[in-house]
């Protein structure tokens, strides 16, 4: 039996374990040149940036670790595009629009959030509570929709092909309308909070509404109103034009 297939019998780890521990380890990225690009690691074949931004909760600077994604919120897996998103982080920290720590939430999972707080603005006169409850309901049913999807992913398109939906459903203009303003009023939350930098529907043109016509008062109205309000309802202690038992006024 050769050297080789003694090794190969005993038990233990394989010759080449250190390769697949340092494959979990962050790794400097490195050009085509073999030198390492400032800023940006690898780890487990996906690109992450290391950016020094400042932290709301100290107010002091600190490194942040993000792994980089492209539009479909899959890892990024190539060096230029690694390179690029790098360079947008870079933007929004100087131009301080630097994304939230931690993964954008789903936007089932942020509805909660978003209800407490406007919960919160109805118990202090803020809000009515039944304005409130319609916009939760309204958002319930955009949470069984697209509530799998994170706030950033939210497209134009996945609006307006919920939005006809509930036109084919036989809702009115306005009820559709009114839902694309309970979401609208969820992603103008979300963006103050940093999850995304601009709204799907801002660019949606909103539904004409059929306008309800009501009847116009007349003069002749407000005169006929104003000669029964003041007709005496008691005339010398008896009902006027009725009887001792307390029969209303014919004309009251």
């Amino acid at each position: 039996m050769n050297r080789n297939e003694t090794a190969s019998n005993v038990a233990g780890p394989p010759v080449n374990s250190h390769v697949s521990h340092r494959r979990h380890k962050y790794q400097k990225a490195l050009d085509g040149r073999k030198q390492p690009i400032r800023g940006l690691w690898t780890r487990n074949g996906h690109y992450i940036a290391r950016v020094t931004s400042l932290a709301m909760e100290s107010g002091k600077m600190r490194p942040r670790w993000i792994a980089l994604k492209d539009d479909r919120d899959a890892p990024i897996t190539t060096l230029p595009e690694a390179r690029a998103a790098l360079e947008r982080l870079r933007t929004q920290n100087r131009d301080d629009e630097f994304p939230a720590p931690g993964r954008v939430p789903t936007l089932a999972s942020y509805i909660p959030e978003y209800a407490e707080h406007r919960e919160t603005l109805a118990s202090t006169g803020a809000k009515r509570a039944a304005t409130v409850e319609k916009e939760k309901a309204l958002l319930a049913k955009w949470a069984g929709e697209i509530g799998h999807l994170r706030l950033s992913q939210i497209k134009p398109t996945h609006i307006t092909r919920f939005r006809d939906k509930l036109l084919r459903a036989k809702y009115s203009n306005r009820s559709a309308n009114l839902a694309v303003m309970a979401l609208r009023g969820l992603c103008k939350h979300a963006k103050l909070e940093g999850h995304v930098k601009s709204l799907p529907m801002q660019d949606l043109t909103k539904l004409r509404e059929r306008q309800i016509k009501r009847a116009l008062v007349t003069p002749a109205d407000v005169a006929k109103l104003c000669e029964v309000a003041f007709q005496p309802l008691f005339r010398e202690g008896r009902l006027a034009k009725g009887d001792e038992k307390g029969q209303p006024l014919k004309n009251a």
